[in-house]
Formats: C-alpha cells, sequence, structure tokens
C-alpha cells in the first residue's frame, strides 16, 4: 500500500512539473527594437532652455492626431503640432540610445505602454537645449 501511494505522489509530481513548465514560446521579453516598434502617441514635449543663468522651459501639450510611428524597416513616420507630416531615418545604439535623423537622443524609459526619450543640445559655456518627448500607447 505504501508503495502505491509513493508512485501516484510521484506520478502526480511528474504530471504538475510537466503541466508548469514554460515553452520558450511563453517568453514574452522583448527586444529595445521590437518595443519601438509601434505607432505612439504624443502625450506632450518639453524644451528646457538654460542660457545665461536663465531657465526656460515650454512644453507642448499632443493631440489626437499627434504621433511617431518607428517601422522594422527603419523609418520613422510622424505628426506633430502644426508641422506637417513627414518620415525620417532611424536606428538604435544598443538599449539606451536612439539615433533620429542623424540626432542622437537617450531612452530615458521604455516600456510596452511608456516611451520618453531626451535630447540635449549644448550651446555655448554651461548653456544649453533639452527636448524631451514623452510618448504612450
Amino acid at each position: 500500500m505504501k508503495t502505491l501511494l509513493k508512485v501516484t505522489l510521484g506520478l502526480m509530481a511528474s504530471a504538475l512539473l510537466i503541466a508548469s513548465c514554460n515553452d520558450d514560446d511563453d517568453n514574452n521579453v522583448q527586444t529595445t527594437q521590437e518595443k519601438i516598434q509601434h505607432t505612439w502617441l504624443v502625450d506632450s514635449t518639453t524644451q528646457r532652455t538654460v542660457s545665461s543663468g536663465a531657465d526656460n522651459t515650454v512644453t507642448y501639450t499632443g493631440t489626437a492626431a499627434d504621433y511617431f510611428d518607428f517601422r522594422s524597416d527603419g523609418k520613422l513616420y510622424y505628426k506633430v503640432s502644426v508641422l506637417p507630416a513627414d518620415t525620417v531615418a532611424y536606428s538604435l545604439i544598443g538599449d539606451t540610445k536612439i539615433v533620429i535623423d542623424g540626432d542622437t537622443s537617450n531612452i530615458d524609459t521604455l516600456t510596452a505602454n511608456k516611451f520618453v526619450a531626451s535630447f540635449r543640445t549644448p550651446a555655448t559655456g554651461t548653456d544649453y537645449i533639452l527636448s524631451t518627448s514623452y510618448l504612450r500607447r
């Protein structure tokens, strides 16, 4: 009787182990490239200008017509504010930088639903312009 109980428990444990194992197909880890390749809506963009000790930030709040569409062919289709829709090239540098039309930006946040990228333009001395885009899906 004890042998039958051990065999039954062993079979049940084996069945549970097999049922709980994940296939490689269940692995939902996406690369940075896969995360970016979507149409993103514009929550807002900010431009912070620091010049001669003055610090000024201008914010643009996105509308329903504003978007960034990153395609798998390395092209970015976008429309923001009153600017006409345009298409430019983009590429990634590792997982933390994106080059858009020749300008390199930092990828500050990238999740399934949120993408924040910033670009700092040095001016003279300690002066600079920091442009940040806040995107969502």
